[in-house]
């Protein structure tokens, strides 16, 4: 959800919730609904859902009164980030420790915007008058946002990875290898240092490195060990829908070895199984 308001910080409290975007509500609502149910006719409604929304605001000042009105503004812009309705009862401290978390993200055009991340969304602000640089400070806050989806996305994948393995083993252990350098925040996605400097700052956020650790060992060497499979993809096949029947052709190897090993494994015992119980018959005779 992305709005552009210029007139009242209050707005964005009412505006950052979905359900007051009526036909944006309804469209989520709906495809949640198809999605959980695998149906496309009666399907849920009235879903649980929590919306992270990209927010610009385009303060009605001057560039020259920009740095001031910051100040003037630090707990609300905070509260805004994070939700908080009630910023004026909050610990002022709260506001300061969430502006210093997103320092870095700001050096590009310090003086004239700034922008925070968290878990909740996106803000980004800028004064109307006094500069030119409204459409770079807007490409800016889509690239950041892209991050906080990416986060997301890194997020439920590590949470529900059990039940995804279940489903499909193959499918699973390909996403934990393209998902294990973001998880392991030395991925280089971003192109630019505030772009570096934003990730790194979701990746503590989400506490990516822990969600990793989180996912047992066994699966972790099985993702690695079809790598040598893996590079074999074309670029192309990453875009398409499906890309999984060409890792399923490239990774045949390996699931053939896997299937013969346990095999062999099964002949191995059941000798050895074999020759136990032919000890213990003769020692009864001994």
């Amino acid at each position: 959800m992305t709005d552009s308001i210029g007139e009242s910080i209050d707005d964005f409290f009412a505006s950052r919730d979905l359900s007051s975007h009526s036909l944006a509500s309804i469209a989520v609502d709906t495809l949640i609904g198809i999605i959980t149910s695998h149906q496309l006719k009666g399907y849920p409604t009235s879903n649980s859902y929590a919306a992270k929304p990209a927010m610009v605001y385009a303060a009605p000042i001057d560039v020259k009164e920009f740095e001031v009105w910051k100040l003037e503004n630090t707990n609300a812009l905070a509260g805004l980030l994070i939700n908080n309705r009630h910023f004026e009862s909050a610990d002022e401290s709260l506001a300061q420790k969430i502006f210093d978390r997103n320092q870095d993200l700001d050096i590009k055009y310090a003086k004239s915007a700034f922008s925070m991340a968290s878990k909740q969304g996106v803000l980004t602000v800028y004064p109307q008058t006094g500069t030119d640089l409204a459409e770079d400070i807007n490409r800016e806050h889509r690239r950041r946002f892209r991050f906080l989806e990416y986060a997301l996305v890194l997020q439920k994948f590590s949470e529900n990875y059990q039940e995804i393995h279940q489903s499909d083993q193959c499918r699973a252990a390909f996403l934990l290898y393209l998902s294990s350098p973001f998880l392991r925040e030395d991925a280089n996605l971003p192109r630019t240092v505030t772009g570096s400097n934003t990730w790194k700052l979701l990746a503590r956020e989400f506490a990516l490195q822990r969600s990793l650790e989180a996912i047992e060992k066994v699966h972790l060497e099985q993702s690695q060990a079809q790598e040598k499979y893996y590079v074999q993809l074309s670029p192309e096949v990453y875009g398409s829908l499906n890309y999984m029947a060409e890792v399923r052709r490239v990774t045949r190897p390996y699931r053939s070895w896997l299937r013969k090993d346990f095999s062999d494994k099964k002949i191995i015992l059941g000798i050895l199984g074999l020759i136990a119980a032919a000890i213990g018959a003769a020692a009864k005779f001994l």
